[in-house]
């Protein structure tokens, strides 16, 4: 956040949770199942929107498939999975939780309109709480004029005769059929499969480039699936990714869940947590080639200083 600007200090892996992120991921990959009283323009919104979604793509590998550099798409880029299989809608979960975070339940309660108390949180080394904090005492609703709730329409919740809120179904996004999903498989895996077939439509010889959620819940890819993907998953020293500060000599493994001290310790684990995508790819990709698809540092370290003398040696120190 910088002087005069309006907006917070934000984190994606946080926002992804909250109404607007979380339900758009949860429609565009799962709206079939979770919303099937949703439609838009007459069509599933599920439909609709990875149609529209795989058209566009598909006029880009147009312009791009005589490039002879160009080597294939990625589905998109750090797919989030929405609420996508969460068990408890009460309770507040994300990788990462920042600042003031609803759980899904008071998310989809704020959207429409109902003040909430929410925690907020801290993370420095190890995550804490700080307090609680009441958001939307105006009782602005998100959804246009005229417009309910859609995760009212689909039975999530409803009002009872004196119009409070009522919760009716917790683990709405958890099951199908009774059966529990996992993101990756039953839904990003569909999509990436209809992505390939869209792609090749056009541009017949491209790979495909997957990477899933960036948690720990692996794609699993056989002989029914699409042939030529490469794993494309991203990696960073998350330490210096979510504080801005470089630290020569701490880092942290998120894939351990530990701080690592001490310069060649810090080398070594970097070069431990790149060989786990390696393995991923061999252990449930069928050892499909791996391409760090993203990687790197927030060149704004310690408040953009650099940008105001002109030494970015720090910057050239993280990277190296």
């Amino acid at each position: 956040q910088t002087h005069g600007d309006p907006y917070p200090w934000l984190i994606w892996p946080t926002n992804g949770k909250k109404l607007a992120a979380a339900t758009m991921f949860t429609l565009f990959f799962a709206g079939n199942d979770f919303a099937p009283r949703t439609r838009i323009e007459g069509e599933p919104a599920q439909e609709y929107l990875q149609r529209h979604y795989l058209a566009a793509i598909q006029q880009l590998a147009r312009r791009l498939r005589d490039m002879p550099h160009v080597v294939g798409y990625d589905t998109m880029n750090e797919p989030l999975p929405g609420w996508i299989g969460e068990e408890d809608l009460r309770q507040a979960r994300a990788a990462l939780m920042k600042g003031p975070t609803p759980s899904p339940w008071q998310a989809i309660l704020l959207g429409a309109g109902f003040p909430q108390e929410v925690d907020v949180w801290e993370r420095g080394l190890r995550l804490r709480r700080l307090g609680r904090q009441w958001l939307n005492l105006r009782r602005v609703r998100a959804w246009r004029e005229g417009c309910d709730c859609i995760w009212r329409l689909n039975g999530v919740w409803d009002t009872d005769s004196s119009g409070t809120p009522r919760l009716l179904r917790p683990d709405h996004f958890a099951r199908v059929n009774g059966r529990k999903v996992q993101f990756s498989q039953d839904y990003y895996r569909p999509f990436a499969n209809r992505f390939a077939k869209a792609i090749r439509e056009v541009h017949p010889e491209a790979f495909i480039f997957v990477e899933s959620t960036f948690e720990k819940d692996f794609l699993q890819w056989g002989p029914d699936d699409a042939e030529r993907i490469v794993y494309a998953p991203h990696w960073y020293d998350p330490l210096t990714l979510v504080f801005k500060k470089f630290n020569p000599w701490m880092a942290y493994d998120h894939w351990r869940g530990r701080t690592v001290l001490l310069p060649w310790a810090i080398r070594r684990s970097f070069a431990s947590q790149l060989k786990v995508r390696k393995e991923q790819a061999r252990d449930y990709l069928d050892d499909v080639p791996v391409h760090l698809g993203e990687t790197g540092i927030p060149f704004d370290i310690d408040g953009g200083r650099a940008y105001r003398t002109g030494d970015f040696s720090l910057q050239e120190r993280a990277l190296d």
